[in-house]
């Protein structure tokens, strides 16, 4: 069939857009399938973060056992500075004695 009326520079025109829509129609593809791929990778992100999700959850227990731990040990701590403090002051009173008795 003979084209008619069609200029070289239209025939070059349709063969450039053709050509340019071929290119678009792989760069799509190429795109669909690096957004496969994104996906996957975030699918495997999400489940990574899920697992140390509940994975601190017993963490946390632990992290309140020891905050448990450690307000008991400076209950005592103060108990026993407090009794310290005490002692050195007899201490020193039966010294202070001992002094005025001797001297």
């Amino acid at each position: 069939r003979l084209l008619v009326g069609i200029t070289m520079e239209d025939l070059e025109s349709r063969v450039r857009a053709l050509e340019q829509g071929r290119t678009f129609a792989a760069t799509q593809q190429r795109i669909r399938e690096r957004e496969a791929e994104f996906l996957s990778t975030l699918r495997e992100i999400k489940y990574s973060l899920e697992q140390e999700t509940s994975g601190n959850e017993g963490g946390s227990g632990k992290f309140a056992e020891l905050q448990a731990e450690n307000t008991e040990l400076k209950a005592k701590l103060a108990k026993a500075e407090y009794r310290i403090s005490h002692l050195v002051g007899e201490m020193e009173k039966l010294l202070a004695r001992r002094k005025e008795d001797d001297g």
